[in-house]
């Protein structure tokens, strides 16, 4: 327990909690003033709607705001919809607070941080609930309990990242202090993998096809086998979005909903897919469109529902680690209306 507090005392240190939280400092202190910026009015403002893309290239589980927006459904619904990269979501919740963007897909620990410093901010709808991330390791590794002394290469310390291979290590009757535990940018996993320099990596779509097709690794476990029910990322609403642009803030969610329907119509019922995955390529680092056969889909819930119980998970986990001291309430920093919005406007979706 004390490395993992150490690990994120650190991320404190070299500036990214610590940025995020005092801009959480000064954003609740401006939305009290009535100042946020960015934030126009009329119509010509509440077309464009900016969104806050935590990494760059998208990951799989960041792609569906992409795929709205090249099938259509952002202008068909009077949205000038505009993604910003940010290499992170602690980033990309900064710009966020600041009034920047009006909305990010984001883990949801940057943001329950900024939640606890008192950001007025919202979680609106599931971006992820159930990831296709999983363990990929040399041949070196056949069990859980294989993972001791390994070297193990995860995304970004302080995150969920954690919270999953912790869950991992102790279904092998290990602990944190049994592995080396190193982070690398997703990218990076591939490379070290290669030249050995790392024996395990907790890994994501669409780099890790590519690992396996490469034979660098296999697939070893799946989150969702280890940390089932995990909430990963969620789409947050900054206050100034859904208190001057409700109207935008509504078209914009049924515009991006459409997309994840279409998602889920390509990967799960093959529908439309060859056109879906012509339109993924445009923005992953892929060259060969049948890798997309071998992905496990990224698992996007077709009517947005955020996972609460996996929220209250993360959190029950960051509150045992002495990362979080005071807990907020979760019923009040979900709001579910504009989920709802869509799916009435929609319908719902025909499983």
């Amino acid at each position: 327990m004390a490395g993992v507090r150490q690990r994120w005392r650190a991320g404190l240190v070299a500036g990214r909690w610590g940025a995020t939280l005092a801009a959480a400092a000064v954003a609740v202190a401006t939305a009290a003033a009535g100042v946020w910026l960015g934030c126009g009015t009329g119509q010509a403002a509440s077309r464009r709607v900016v969104l806050g893309v935590p990494v760059s290239p998208p990951l799989m589980v960041h792609i569906m705001p992409y795929v709205a927006r090249d099938m259509g459904f952002f202008r068909k619904y009077n949205i000038e919809a505009e993604l910003l990269e940010f290499e992170g979501g602690p980033r990309g919740i900064r710009a966020l607070i600041a009034g920047e963007v009006h909305l990010i897909g984001s883990s949801s620990e940057p943001i329950i941080e900024s939640i606890v410093a008192g950001a007025p901010v919202k979680m609106v709808f599931s971006y992820a609930h159930k990831l296709q991330s999983a363990l990929l390791a040399r041949n070196v590794v056949k069990d859980l309990s294989d993972l001791r002394g390994r070297r193990i290469a995860i995304n970004q310390f302080g995150t969920t990242n954690d919270i999953a291979l912790e869950a991992a290590l102790k279904r092998g009757g290990l602990t944190l202090q049994d592995v080396e535990v190193v982070q690398l940018p997703f990218a990076d996993m591939n490379p070290a993998l290669a030249n050995r320099s790392i024996d395990v990596a907790q890994h994501n779509e669409p780099f890790m096809a590519t690992a396996i097709e490469q034979g660098l690794a296999v697939r070893f476990r799946g989150v969702d086998e280890y940390y089932p029910y995990m909430q990963f990322s969620v789409i947050v609403y900054a206050p100034h979005f859904m208190r001057d642009q409700p109207e935008a803030a509504r078209r914009w969610m049924v515009a991006y909903l459409r997309g994840v329907r279409d998602y889920n119509d390509a990967f799960l019922k093959g529908i439309g897919k060859e056109e879906v995955v012509r339109d993924l390529m445009k923005h992953v680092p892929l060259r060969d469109p049948t890798l997309f056969d071998k992905m496990i889909p990224v698992g996007l819930d077709p009517d947005g529902k955020v996972n609460v119980e996996g929220l209250r998970n993360d959190l029950r986990w960051f509150v045992e680690h002495g990362l979080v001291t005071q807990p907020p309430d979760l019923d009040r920093v979900v709001d579910t209306s504009f989920a709802e919005y869509a799916v009435s406007r929609l319908g719902p979706y025909p499983r």
